[in-house]
């Protein structure tokens, strides 16, 4: 049904862990988990009672829209936390302090997923991350247009954040991922992309997403479309190998990096077996020594600009 409210607070133990789990079917329903030290589990699922077949249907029977999701994990090591919703104007959050945790969050068609380049619905979802701590990892989706993910492993938690992974993926347009990280020795970051007019940028109204730390050795964007955006700086970082790959016409590239041996590498190309990568913009600014700069360009009427100043 519609409004509906489920409140979890679990303070635990040192060693054993608790299980939460909400599932809500419906609109306007509201879920929260409060989880204190180690080894927990907290899982809400949003969705629909009896969802159409037909992913267009516009039945708000089949719907489950409206809905809010919280999970706070704090204190805590080798916590998981899930978040599953079905619709649209939704919006999960997660709060992680420890290490060793994970976060799963899947926002859009999350049960009756289409095939790639059909994502007709979940509008206007939000996710917020925000993460301290070490050797934690991140997955998160949403299927669909106007959604926005935000993940935030600096501004509010100033730790190390130390070996994280990060692997987050938008199918559909006009979609908005907001990153701020900071740590060293993270293993993966992996932001993905597939429609038009996708953007990548900072929190708030910055407009640079902002990465703060060494050895980022698998750093990775791709966007897939027409119009998509980056925009980047990197401060204090050593030892990063950033690939931006965008495939498709009217793409945008930036990326400010300070600091020494790094690597950035921006491919603007054509799909396979599409003749389309033109008119795109790629910019490098890279200020300090023993650094790497390639620019890869097929198509017309392009620009590419490499500075580097010692």
């Amino acid at each position: 049904g519609q409004y509906n409210e489920a409140y979890h607070y679990m303070a635990g133990s040192a060693v054993y862990g608790n299980v939460a789990e909400t599932e809500q079917d419906g609109e306007y329903n509201l879920a929260t988990v409060d989880q204190m030290t180690n080894y927990n589990t907290a899982i809400q699922v949003q969705d629909a009672y009896a969802p159409s077949d037909d992913i267009l249907d516009t039945d708000a029977s089949n719907e489950a829209e409206d809905n809010q999701s919280y999970i706070v994990q704090a204190g805590g090591d080798y916590n998981t936390a899930e978040t599953y919703q079905f619709g649209d104007r939704n919006i999960a959050g997660i709060w992680q302090e420890g290490a060793n945790n994970t976060v799963v969050v899947d926002q859009g068609i999350w049960d009756q997923r289409p095939s790639v380049g059909e994502a007709n619905h979940g509008y206007d979802n939000v996710f917020d991350a925000q993460i301290a701590g070490d050797d934690n990892s991140l997955t998160a989706l949403q299927d669909g247009f106007e959604n926005v993910m935000e993940f935030d492993l600096y501004t509010t938690h100033d730790g190390s954040n130390s070996g994280n992974i990060i692997d987050a993926y938008q199918l559909g347009g006009t979609n908005i991922m907001k990153v701020q990280v900071k740590g060293d020795d993270n293993t993966t970051f992996d932001f993905d992309q597939l429609g038009h007019a996708n953007v990548i940028k900072g929190l708030g109204d910055d407009e640079f997403f902002f990465y703060e730390g060494d050895e980022a050795t698998d750093f990775t964007i791709y966007q897939f479309g027409l119009g998509n955006q980056v925009d980047g700086e990197i401060w204090h970082g050593k030892g990063i190998d950033l690939n931006i790959n965008q495939q498709g016409d009217y793409n945008y590239a930036e990326v400010d990096a300070m600091d020494w041996n790094n690597v950035i590498d921006i491919d603007q190309v054509s799909p396979q077996g599409i003749d389309m990568a033109d008119r795109n913009e790629a910019f490098i600014y890279q200020r300090g020594g023993g650094n790497s700069a390639v620019v890869n360009q097929n198509g017309t009427n392009n620009t590419a600009n490499v500075t580097q100043i010692p």
